[in-house]
């Protein structure tokens, strides 16, 4: 590989295996003859679902609706809306799948749910909410790095939420303007400083985030009868992908390797991808899993060291 940033600590131990099943972090291990596309890592990533998913998750968060009556009463702070319901359910959020348009192009689909309220109720409440996550995103490339997609469908397309790190979570304001074909394009500023729900703030820049994309399903969508217009998503941009060997390495990082007094030990570091060999001299591959990462012992010898691409080359 070419211009490779390294930082060795190893240590004699026994030959060790995983004992638990984990994620592939970063690039590591990469033949040195094998091309490697480097733009979805440092460019504005274009999505292609044409083989599935492409790594997006759909997350479960269920939803009560129910029907009954519904009254109008005056407060101190003005006239509110009441229920008394007679019937409530919890009803899973319907999954986004891949499908083919009309014109053969991969869509974001969302799926059908089996109505749940009788036909003609006399008010229906609440709703649910599908959700998409994304891979782990790096805003550190670019000033201007932006989130992009097309929808199509009736229903609350709503706001859209940014994982800062995995866990600071902030409601972005979209620009939405006409695309085609009854598409409107939803453009969020992930650099900027306005949002929906709270004060005006600069998102910190992190080389690990999430978005996630949340599209609202009304109550009365799930009455009996009631005829579905499925959500469509298409053309989602985001800004480069997040790649554990982009982290810049310094002279200090090392994995720390502990013994756990039993026939396990746990490595961890905190930048970089985690290489193992069974010499100094390797041949060196990547751990797959992030730290801290528990592996079991077996006879033999293990090396270790961190590795960092520069410049993703």
């Amino acid at each position: 590989m070419n211009k490779l940033q390294k930082t060795t600590h190893a240590k004699f131990v026994k030959r060790i295996m995983l004992s638990t099943a984990l994620t592939v972090a970063g690039l590591a291990g990469q033949a040195d003859d094998e091309p490697v596309d480097y733009s979805k890592y440092t460019k504005p990533h274009k999505w292609d679902f044409s083989s599935g998913l492409a790594g997006w998750e759909n997350v479960s968060d269920s939803g009560k609706v129910g029907y009954g009556d519904s009254y109008m009463s005056d407060t101190l702070y003005g006239s509110f809306k009441f229920w008394r319901w007679q019937k409530s359910f919890r009803v899973e959020p319907p999954a986004f799948e891949v499908v083919k348009d009309t014109e053969g192009f991969s869509v974001l689909r969302m799926q059908p749910i089996k109505p749940v309220i009788p036909k003609n109720p006399p008010d229906v409440f609440g709703s649910v909410i599908g959700y998409l996550v994304s891979p782990f995103i790096d805003l550190t490339f670019n000033d201007d790095d932006k989130l992009e997609l097309e929808i199509r469908g009736d229903r609350r397309s709503g706001a859209y939420l940014l994982y800062i790190g995995g866990n600071q979570k902030v409601w972005l304001a979209p620009k939405i303007t006409p695309a085609s074909d009854g598409y409107k394009k939803w453009s969020f500023d992930l650099e900027g400083t306005r949002t929906i729900i709270t004060e005006a703030n600069k998102f910190k820049q992190t080389r690990k985030a999430r978005v996630l994309v949340g599209v609202w399903v009304d109550a009365k969508e799930l009455v009996v009868g009631q005829k579905w217009s499925p959500t469509e998503i298409r053309n989602i941009v985001t800004p480069p992908l997040y790649d554990a060997a982009f982290v810049p390495l310094k002279p200090s990082d090392k994995p720390e390797i502990t013994h756990l007094g039993t026939s396990k030990i746990q490595v961890e570091w905190d930048a970089g991808v985690l290489e193992s060999a069974p010499t100094p001299a390797g041949p060196w591959s990547s751990e797959k899993g992030e730290s801290p990462l528990l592996l079991s012992v077996d006879e033999g010898m293990e090396f270790y060291r961190l590795r960092a691409r520069v410049g993703g080359q």
